[in-house]
């Protein structure tokens, strides 16, 4: 992977639950096991501290900081657990801003299941954004402020997704306490929608990918156009 060995890069999965999106991230980390890539978990991400003089000190960090402030205060009702989701958020960005380029001469490559894109999703989630074009501003300007994430598209049916939730045995999804098919499917395409407008409006460097394909070719996809891009 010559051409993402100058930085690290992060590989953000987004979608619906059940897309499958975790099933496509273990089977790729298998298929990277073959290249000399360090693996920085996204644990170690979510674990980088943080304090308010650090981002006080930083004009970068500050403005990346207001923004999702501004994010924040655009969904109503404001709650300590949205509250709690985007000071998460802000340490996916954080982290990645602070992990290190390289050990040992090897490259980094951090795979997240959870990231930026899939935070502010759950930040919205059973809310109401006051001004949804500033909230996307506020997301794309966040997105523009990394060049080394990559975003992986999962692309599904409503219908499949819900069908997979029905069938898993790990329910870690707040969708999941939804009972009725049919509320589930409303919930499922109005989280849709917000995917698709994100992507449209905020997210550049990104590959999407259809979840119908094997777990296997899709790993194969995002690994092929991670060598590509610069």
């Amino acid at each position: 992977m010559e051409k993402i060995s100058r930085k690290p890069i992060v590989i953000e999965f987004n979608g619906l639950p059940g897309s499958g999106k975790t099933t496509t991230l273990v089977t790729m980390r298998g298929l990277l096991k073959k290249y000399e890539v360090i693996e920085l978990s996204g644990d170690s991400v979510r674990t980088n501290k943080w304090t308010y003089q650090e981002i006080m000190g930083s004009k970068e960090i500050r403005k990346v900081f207001f923004s999702f402030l501004k994010a924040f205060f655009l969904i109503r009702p404001i709650t300590r657990e949205r509250w709690k989701l985007t000071k998460r958020t802000f340490g996916y960005w954080y982290g990645i801003q602070k992990s290190s380029v390289t050990h040992h001469g090897k490259p980094r490559i951090c795979i997240l299941d959870e990231g930026i894109i899939q935070g502010f999703v759950s930040m919205a989630y059973k809310g109401t954004i006051r001004d949804k074009a500033v909230f996307l501003d506020c997301i794309k300007s966040i997105m523009e402020s990394l060049d080394n994430v990559i975003c992986v598209n999962c692309i599904t049916d409503v219908n499949v997704s819900k069908e997979r939730m029905r069938a898993r045995k790990n329910k870690w999804s707040r969708l999941d306490a939804i009972e009725s098919d049919d509320k589930l499917l409303k919930a499922l395409a109005v989280q849709k929608k917000q995917f698709e407008a994100i992507r449209k409006k905020a997210v550049f460097q990104s590959i999407s990918i259809d979840m119908n394909e094997s777990a296997e070719q899709n790993a194969k996809k995002i690994i092929e156009s991670c060598m590509e891009m610069d």
